[in-house]
């Protein structure tokens, strides 16, 4: 019974890291071409703000 839930969990959890991984992948991904832009968004939004 607990051998049968293991083989039954095993996939998702192999699933659930590739999806963690690939997730975080993306999000660092898309954050490095972002940090420039947020940057400049913010010193615009500080000089305009006075």
């Amino acid at each position: 019974m607990r051998i049968g839930c293991f083989i039954l969990f095993l996939p998702l959890i192999i699933l659930f890291v590739i999806w963690a991984f690939v997730s975080s992948v993306i999000t660092v991904g898309l954050l490095i071409p972002l940090i420039p832009i947020i940057a400049v968004i913010l010193i615009l939004y500080l000089i305009f703000r006075r």
